[in-house]
């Protein structure tokens, strides 16, 4: 007979040992993992070196796209005639460019925050677009409206000199170029290097040759220096500015409308829980000032719950409709407001250019500027700036950025291409920015959203496990099953 090798007092040992064993692991890791997972999502979301948002920040990894369309006037030799015949316009495009974003000159700060440039690089893919870079464009000439714009308030005798000097150089209000040499390329200007020897005051376009892109591809410089805050010691300031180009305050606009604010766009703080009564702001250095989005809806993209912010009609108002918005207007006070909801002046952001922001087609813009040309068709499906958040982690899920550039057109009898000339906003061409997330960094996100919980569906199931082992022995003892089974092949059972 052999002998049974485990007595009744070892196994519940073992059965209640390893019950109390799992259920102690699974109540530790159930208290502990929300502090674990919070430093875990802590080292990975904060902008330091190694951290999975600074290798995705220091080199943009999703696909970015910037689109244009270009506005074509079709009769501007009717411009005199304005008053029955609108100025009409035919939109080109899109144009489109990939666009990547380098991170350069970075230095980490002791006080929490991180300085860099930022180099962007375009590449034309004539695939996804709708036309060529060679197709011709007709439109405002730039330089004599900028020139214009500038003498304004000059004596008559200025304004003749030039007007003279207009006719020299066979200077026409309206030119036709290729789209090449109207966003990258640039093209010479008879008029340009003149005037500068002249140094007038209030002229300083500080590029040799004439565009709305020029010098921009692949600088360093052009968007200026950035410092923005690490979110090392408070999360909540993860990617927010803390100055631009060495000031918290711009000299553009006045009082809290100067204001260096919101984030770069590339990076943002887990936001609050209740996101509806939150609005969320980008500063944009084109035109030296910040956005604000109002919260819209949720949304689902990739496996991920998200919520967008959308662009409403406060972001372009001077203060005719939100008092808060009155310091955008640049003229005095005592003339503001002095643009009509839609519109924004940022000529002192352009160099002195009489250039004014919209929406695209005038989208969500006094009815007035559409009325004084024909063309404009706007809509919200195609024209509404958005972005869309991961609440938790602040990852960027859809990005569609796009404004209008116009220039403004007035009447002055001492120049003869604008004597009368309606005052008018000519829209000239307006953009597009889109980024999306892969399905690669979706992945990542997922598990950055779900790993608080991943730690407690562990814990449980230890938990679970242990529980079994505790009923199992619960169960034997009861029914005192504990007897040892063991017995030699030989021993017969009992009769």
């Amino acid at each position: 007979m052999t002998a049974c090798a485990c007595t009744e007092k070892t196994k519940k040992i073992w059965i209640f040992g390893c019950g109390g064993f799992f259920l102690l692991i699974g109540m530790i890791l159930a208290v502990v993992w929300s502090a674990v997972s919070i430093n875990i999502l802590h080292n990975q979301l904060v902008l330091k070196n190694g951290s999975q948002t600074y290798n995705n920040w220091v080199e943009t990894p999703i696909p970015m796209y910037l689109e244009f369309y270009m506005f074509n006037w079709t009769n501007p030799e009717k411009i005199k005639d304005w008053q029955t015949e609108k100025p009409n316009f035919v939109q080109l495009g899109p144009y489109v460019f990939t666009e990547k974003r380098v991170r350069a000159d970075v230095k980490f700060n002791a006080n929490n925050t991180v300085s860099f440039n930022q180099t962007r690089t375009w590449h034309f893919v004539p695939e996804m677009s709708n036309g060529t870079l060679d197709d011709d464009v007709t439109n405002l000439n730039l330089i004599p409206t900028t020139v214009a714009y500038t003498l304004r308030h000059q004596h008559a005798v200025v304004k003749m000199i030039v007007n003279f000097l207009f006719k020299e150089k066979n200077v026409h209000m309206t030119l036709t170029k290729k789209v090449r040499e109207l966003l990258f390329d640039g093209y010479d200007d008879p008029v340009l290097d003149f005037l500068r020897k002249l140094n007038i005051s209030g002229f300083v376009i500080p590029f040799n040759l004439v565009g709305w892109f020029v010098e921009r591809n692949e600088s360093s410089t052009h968007d200026g220096r950035f410092n923005i805050y690490t979110g090392e010691d408070d999360m909540a300031k993860l990617g927010v500015i803390a100055n631009w180009n060495n000031v918290n305050h711009t000299n553009f606009y006045r009082d809290h409308c100067g204001t260096v604010s919101g984030t770069t766009g590339e990076i943002w703080p887990p936001l609050p829980t209740d996101q509806s009564q939150v609005d969320i702001e980008m500063f944009t250095p084109d035109i030296c000032r910040s956005i604000t989005l109002k919260y819209e809806k949720q949304i689902d993209k990739l496996g991920l719950r998200g919520n967008r912010w959308v662009a409403d009609e406060r972001v372009l108002d001077n203060g005719w409709n939100y008092p808060p918005a009155s310091c955008y207007c640049t003229s005095d006070i005592a003339s503001c407001p002095d643009l009509l909801p839609g519109v924004l002046n940022v000529s002192q952001c352009q160099f002195g250019a009489p250039a004014f922001i919209s929406f695209p087609h005038f989208y969500l813009a006094d009815q007035s500027y559409r009325d004084a040309i024909s063309g404009m068709n706007p809509s919200k499906e195609e024209h509404e700036f958005y972005m869309a958040l991961e609440p938790q982690t602040g990852i960027p899920l859809d990005i569609r950025g796009q404004l209008q550039l116009n220039l403004m057109m007035t009447p002055d009898e001492h120049f003869s291409i604008f004597e009368n000339v309606p005052k008018i906003f000519i829209p000239m061409l307006w953009f597009r920015q889109t980024a999306n997330l892969t399905e690669d960094l979706a992945k990542t996100a997922w598990w950055a959203v779900n790993l608080p919980n991943f730690g407690l569906w562990i814990a449980f199931g230890i938990l679970g496990v242990g529980g079994i082992f505790v009923i199992v022995g619960i169960v034997l003892t009861i029914a005192r099953k504990w007897t040892c089974s063991s017995r030699s092949d030989d021993e017969e059972p009992l009769q």
